[in-house]
């Protein structure tokens, strides 16, 4: 039993990667076109004036989407209020050249279910790119495909193992697990804010 309780968080994590395989590209040329891309937070930083290195990569790979004009708007979603991660977010993009004018913010995301749900009820999204590493961004395209979207992964580079602390390690498997409770239970607490429609609202 205890070998079963061990096993059972990898092989629901290595089943969602296997069911993204054809809905993720690790090159942004291949993504298709789509409106907006939905980039997933992390912390900044990893310790105290190290930069996180899977936070820079996400970023680097949006910019580089909006660049190639794969996408006309980039959405980055995170805990805004206790982290900061959506202002960090904003701040490197437009230090990476992406216009102010094309960065929303939700920065009422605590967890991926948030991040998703938020996507489609509070911007409407239905069809949208979805950028964050592998593993990560095949729990946030489980979680959007329960909801009835259509997303597409780009994934950022994970990290070297030697940059990522042990936790950091552990916990795609436990998150995977947990989002199958949230695609089977399907708590929708109200929207944090009103409707936000992107390209015709000023940016949040």
């Amino acid at each position: 039993m205890l070998v079963g309780v061990v096993l059972a968080p990898v092989v629901v994590e290595q089943a969602q990667e296997w069911a993204a395989r054809d809905i993720i590209s690790a090159d942004p040329a291949d993504a298709p076109m789509s409106n907006v891309v939905l980039v997933l937070a992390t912390a900044p930083m990893v310790v105290r004036d190290t930069p996180n290195p899977a936070f820079e990569a996400r970023l680097d790979v949006a910019a580089t989407l909006w660049k190639q004009g794969r996408v006309r708007y980039v959405l980055v979603s995170g805990d805004g209020a206790r982290y900061g991660e959506t202002w960090a977010m904003r701040l490197g993009l437009l230090r990476r050249g992406v216009a102010g004018m094309a960065i929303y913010t939700d920065g009422d995301a605590y967890r991926t279910w948030d991040s998703v749900l938020h996507a489609r009820d509070v911007f409407g999204l239905d069809r949208l790119l979805i950028v964050s590493q592998r593993a990560h961004l095949a729990r946030a395209l489980f979680l959007a495909k329960s909801l009835g979207m259509h997303p597409y992964g780009v994934e950022a580079p994970d990290p070297e193992p030697r940059d990522e602390p042990l936790w950091s390690r552990v916990r795609p498997y436990l998150a995977a697990v947990m989002s199958c409770y949230d695609a089977w239970l399907r708590i929708r607490p109200p929207p944090p804010r009103a409707t936000v429609h992107i390209g015709v609202d000023p940016p949040t």
